[in-house]
């Protein structure tokens, strides 16, 4: 049986009985082997490496060729040196803590009881996880000067009028500023404008 964490996009830790009589996995897709040590063995567990993320795999516990188990499970999504951010982080402070150019990938699920206006100082992409489940947010978004390059990627973005989040995005000074994506995002209840100067 799994336990949390023991399942990540790029490998899993597979366990079983500690002592028990087993001498390899296979999993499939891909035929990957992995030979179980004598250390592993006595634990009942072991960790396969070299996965890919985002796909789910059929492990296949033996004892020589004796069956001893089975077990499937997904792979999570590879998010590489970007940074997740998970419905219960403190996103306004994510945001401000973001170093420029930094890609915030955003879990799936509720931010709404996080209202307010985001100042975005700096060139910074902000990014649903899956587009198949875009994260709720009830914000608006300030562009300042340094924002020279902001993305707003795969987000459901809601207003609110009694709480003052009128537009969807305004730039708040005068500065250079390169570039603006707004793509695959559901924008909604902003009753003043989707983008202000």
């Amino acid at each position: 049986p799994s336990e949390p964490g023991d399942i990540k996009p790029l490998e899993a830790t597979l366990r079983w009985e500690a002592g028990q009589n087993v001498t390899h996995f296979i999993l499939q897709p891909g035929d990957i082997r992995h030979d179980i040590s004598s250390q592993e063995k006595e634990d009942g567990v072991a960790v396969v490496t070299g996965l890919t993320s985002e796909t789910e795999y059929f492990a296949t516990l033996y004892n020589n060729t004796k069956i001893r188990g089975s077990q499937t499970f997904t792979t999570g999504i590879d998010i590489g040196d970007n940074t997740l951010v998970l419905p219960t982080d403190d996103l306004f402070q994510v945001i401000a803590d973001a170093a420029p150019g930094d890609i915030l990938l955003l879990e799936q699920g509720d931010y709404t009881a996080q209202v307010g206006s985001i100042t975005i100082d700096k060139p910074l992409t902000i990014q649903g996880l899956r587009t198949d489940f875009k994260p709720l947010l009830k914000v608006s978004f300030s562009l300042i000067t340094g924002a020279t390059d902001v993305s707003l990627i795969d987000l459901d973005l809601t207003g609110d009028a009694p709480t003052d989040l009128t537009d969807m995005l305004r730039y708040t000074d005068v500065g250079n500023y390169n570039s603006l994506l707004v793509s695959g995002c559901v924008v909604h209840d902003y009753s003043r404008s989707f983008i202000a100067r």
